[in-house]
């Protein structure tokens, strides 16, 4: 970060009237001013290393659930679709029954009448 600043000193002020009648007075002063700051911390123990460790664990911890997530729905979506399937033949052969039983039924009536 850095800093700037510009003053000056009036000339109506007690100091300003002694410093003007001073030679090579300069009543304008400006100041600048930089700072630099940098730091670290000593990894003497490894925890910041075994944190990191940690976290990437977590992280990849993460990612493999949401994979088997996404695995288990996809497999439960098959399993649905598969049992969806299987009860609409079941439907189409009791439908099928429905209409031949129906037809049998009206030949026995034809001939028993």
């Amino acid at each position: 970060s850095g800093n700037a600043t510009r003053a000056y000193q009036s000339l109506e002020t007690p100091l300003g009237q002694v410093l003007n009648s001073t030679p090579n007075f300069d009543r304008y002063a400006s100041t600048y001013e930089a700072n630099l700051g940098a730091s670290w911390e000593l990894d003497l123990f490894g925890g910041l290393r075994r944190g990191r460790q940690a976290a990437l664990a977590d992280y990849q911890a993460s990612e493999a659930g949401a994979a088997a997530t996404r695995l288990a729905v996809a497999a439960q979506t098959a399993d649905i679709y598969i049992s969806i399937r299987g009860l609409q033949a079941r439907l189409e052969v009791a439908q099928r029954q429905v209409a031949t039983q129906q037809g049998l039924l009206s030949m026995v009536t034809l001939l028993h009448g």
